[in-house]
């Protein structure tokens, strides 16, 4: 996945985001909700490496799964300030 991949699929999919500290990192990080809806385009997106140590942690909801974006983003060396910008 590319930054550019990234960001049509957000424009696209529009999901819930929200800037908040990280309590893993204790840096500011996005909180990303992805509606199930758009989760299987979204996985589509990512390598088959991204899986081979166990994948990444989310949170379940009702319609969505919460996932931190530099867990996603940091990886593929993707700037996440570019993809959510701070209001």
């Amino acid at each position: 996945m590319t930054e550019l991949e990234l960001f049509r699929w957000i424009k696209e999919w529009e999901p819930e985001y929200r800037w908040d500290i990280n309590g893993s990192t204790n840096e500011d990080d996005v909180i990303i909700w992805i509606s199930i809806y758009a989760l299987p385009s979204f996985l589509a997106l990512l390598p088959y490496s991204f899986f081979d140590e166990g994948g990444i942690e989310v949170r379940l909801q009702d319609k969505a799964i919460a996932l931190w974006a530099s867990d996603i983003c940091y990886p593929l060396d993707i700037i996440v300030v570019n993809l959510f910008p701070k209001e």
